[in-house]
């Protein structure tokens, strides 16, 4: 059991490293291609929605986790 878990953890943190490295290439990619077509205050607006974004999916996961451990239920 010790060892599926250990398993499963590694395989939840690798693929959580490979989908984040793999969103950041798409996404730098993608605003290098297009680099010259955007103006100077565009950029900016992108990267200021795309950081809400990022950060208010950080947060909600952090209150989901706060919420099991609080209230304390299973992960599964």
């Amino acid at each position: 059991m010790a060892c599926s878990l250990r398993f499963t953890s590694g395989a939840t943190t690798l693929g959580i490293l490979l989908g984040t490295a793999t969103w950041w290439f798409l996404l730098s990619s993608g605003i290098s291609l297009f680099r010259k077509r955007f103006r100077l205050r565009q950029m900016l607006i992108i990267n200021r929605i795309s950081g809400t974004l990022i950060a208010l999916l950080g947060l909600a996961s952090m209150a989901e986790g706060l919420a099991r451990i609080i209230f304390h239920q299973s992960l599964l």
